[in-house]
């Protein structure tokens, strides 16, 4: 239920963050700031539901977040470079469906049956 709740937030941040992006707006730091942890503890914690995404989008975001917190991401940050970054953010959501999908298949998976995506 958290990591369904979390994904929810994760997916209302980057449309967010798509839309400030594609307007080639920054986010204001203290935002910044605390979407980059929450995102960082996001694929952190989604490690045991997809470790692939997990293994690729922990260490970007804890990237990030460093980069929010040493203010070397507010430096770099050109009109151009935002609108990249919404693009990116835009697409970015789809990341996290592979573990709510998992996620929601164990939940519904009856103890002597195999739950596949097909049947759900």
């Amino acid at each position: 239920m958290v990591l369904a709740l979390a994904t929810a937030l994760m997916a209302a941040i980057h449309v967010a963050e798509a839309y400030l992006g594609l307007r080639g707006s920054p986010i204001p730091r203290k935002a910044g700031v605390a979407i980059s942890l929450f995102e960082a503890a996001y694929w952190t914690a989604a490690y045991p539901y997809a470790p692939l995404l997990a293994a690729v989008f922990a260490p970007m975001h804890i990237a990030g977040m460093s980069a929010y917190l040493t203010v070397v991401l507010g430096r770099s940050a050109t009109e151009s470079w935002l609108r990249a970054c919404g693009v990116y953010e835009a697409v970015e959501p789809a990341a996290p469906l592979p573990v709510v999908s998992y996620f929601e298949a164990s939940i519904l998976r009856t103890p002597g049956t195999v739950t596949t995506f097909s049947t759900l």
